[in-house]
């Protein structure tokens, strides 16, 4: 027979034992009470937007700029620690020579192979070994500087990005909360138009 909900003669028999709401409640589907509403032609609630879904956008555009922030700062100090160990290795370098050249004129004087000249010589090349030392030794010390910075811009912006993701984590499990309570607000108010539906009319 018709369906009641269209205000005709209530379903009797087989068809109301079938289409009852006790059946709904029992199989508890989902699909069935779509089916349902749908048969009887019942309006589905209309679903809801969340309030603070700009906010939500907002916020998952600013870990995503902090993301990038971070890679440029991990690069940063990458490239800060690159150049640090260069001026560290040229500083070791340029000292261990120094140390080999000083050894072998060691030896030649102890041998008394070395000329006043030679002495005269070894002088000024000790003032030159002395100043590249110190050139070397300030731009390992101005390395380790950038590459300190470095460090802790690297940290800050880490902090930064896990501040963000928590900010972003905020509207995410609110807007859970929502998703799931208009779910069930959904469901109950199938279920209602599935009664309704259903339901006999009096005469």
């Amino acid at each position: 027979r018709r369906c009641p909900c269209r205000g005709n003669a209530v379903a009797t028999g087989p068809l109301r034992r079938a289409t009852s709401l006790s059946h709904v409640q029992y199989t508890g589907s989902y699909l069935r009470v779509r089916t349902l509403m749908a048969t009887c032609g019942a309006t589905a609630m209309r679903k809801a937007k969340y309030p603070l879904e700009t906010l939500r956008e907002v916020r998952l555009t600013k870990v995503d700029d902090a993301t990038a922030a971070l890679g440029q700062a991990v690069s940063a100090l990458q490239a800060a620690e690159r150049e640090r160990a260069r001026a560290e290795a040229q500083r070791i370098l340029q000292q261990r020579a120094a140390e080999e050249k000083r050894e072998s004129e060691r030896r030649a004087l102890h041998q008394g192979q070395l000329t006043v000249a030679d002495l005269a010589r070894k002088d000024a090349w000790e003032f030159g070994v002395g100043s590249e030392a110190a050139r070397l030794a300030e731009a390992e010390g101005q390395s380790k500087s950038k590459e300190d910075d470095a460090r802790t811009a690297e940290g800050l912006a880490r902090d930064e990005l896990a501040a963000k993701k928590a900010d972003a984590d905020v509207v995410a499990k609110d807007k859970a909360r929502f998703v799931d309570q208009q779910q069930k607000r959904t469901l109950a108010h199938e279920e209602e138009m599935a009664e309704e539906a259903w339901r006999p009319k009096r005469a």
